[in-house]
């Protein structure tokens, strides 16, 4: 049987096609961030436009904050409405990352925006946590459990509540790129399946944890933040937390690892693609932007494997 070589290629310099929710700028009127808002250990991607914006950009400004820019790439046009250029990229912060302004400049040095301020909440990072299904049905309820950080105790933390964040780009139209997380009540209790029933009620916190029992629904294309507003931490001081959490990994999950992905020059374009198999070549193609309405490379995430493996009756 003969096996496909599966390739996607993801045209990112062309387009992006997810409308920008975009902050009010405080700077130059046609330049515009989707987001400014960034908290300690997480990993986001970010779209800046501006007219002003050539190929030849530079962000810098962030190193000294505890704040790293893992992938940048020029676009020629921000989205198919919007004839500005820009720049998509991801900022990855530390566990002790600190606000600081984002610095867009050229070769030579010259400012294509004013200064943008990231914000990085003072929230200290908690321990691990993790999502436990049932094992005897397929139930959205888990099991929560995060672990405290050195030095902190929870045990206060049940009484100020737990929030779990909505996707900060929910304005924009398009799904949530991490899976929405809802505490039960004791009146959900009779939905717990036999094997989580465990917990004596729906959240319990004590010094080295917290356990809670949560309604999962949604995508995963990032970690879902928590944040604990009451951790006691070591001095005696009350802090807040921020954690992440991801859902069990399917199969499929590293299907297209960052690890994976290939590069070629397109038209100049630095164009990323996957290729996988052997055999007749099947091109998977998409459009946009690697983002929730834009339809990106990880579109086909679920299928890239089992298309590497189809017989030649795959079209």
């Amino acid at each position: 049987m003969l096996r496909h070589r599966v390739t996607i290629a993801v045209h990112i310099a062309r387009f992006a096609l997810l409308p920008l929710a975009v902050v009010a700028p405080a700077w130059a009127t046609d330049c515009s961030i989707d987001s400014t808002h960034l908290d300690r250990g997480q990993h986001k991607p970010f779209f800046i436009c501006s007219q002003t914006i050539t190929p030849d950009y530079a962000l810098t400004g962030l190193d000294g904050a505890g704040i790293t820019v893992y992938y940048d790439q020029y676009l020629k046009r921000c989205a198919m409405d919007d004839k500005r250029h820009g720049i998509f990229f991801w900022l990855e912060a530390d566990s002790d990352a600190q606000t600081a302004m984002l610095e867009v400049t050229n070769a030579r040095g010259e400012a294509l925006c004013e200064p943008v301020r990231m914000t990085v909440p003072e929230r200290v990072p908690a321990g691990a946590a993790t999502l436990t299904p049932s094992s005897t049905t397929d139930s959205p309820i888990h099991r929560l459990e995060i672990e405290a950080g050195a030095g902190q105790d929870l045990s206060k933390a049940c009484a100020a509540g737990i929030r779990f964040p909505a996707w900060e780009r929910e304005s924009s139209g398009g799904p949530s790129r991490w899976p929405t997380l809802t505490l039960l009540s004791a009146a959900d209790v009779a939905e717990v399946p036999s094997d989580l029933r465990a917990n004596s009620a729906p959240v319990s916190c004590s010094e080295k944890s917290i356990r809670a029992l949560v309604r999962v629904a949604g995508q995963q294309r990032e970690p879902a933040k928590i944040v604990i507003p009451a951790v006691e931490l070591a001095g005696g001081e009350t802090a807040e937390a921020i954690a992440y959490v991801t859902l069990p990994e399917p199969a499929w999950a590293h299907a297209m690892a960052d690890a994976d992905a290939k590069f070629i020059d397109v038209d100049g374009i630095r164009t990323r693609y996957w290729d996988k198999g052997t055999g007749p070549a099947l091109v998977l193609i998409h459009g946009g932007q690697p983002t929730g309405k834009g339809g990106g490379a990880l579109t086909w995430l679920r299928n890239f494997d089992d298309l590497s493996r189809q017989s030649t009756s795959t079209r």
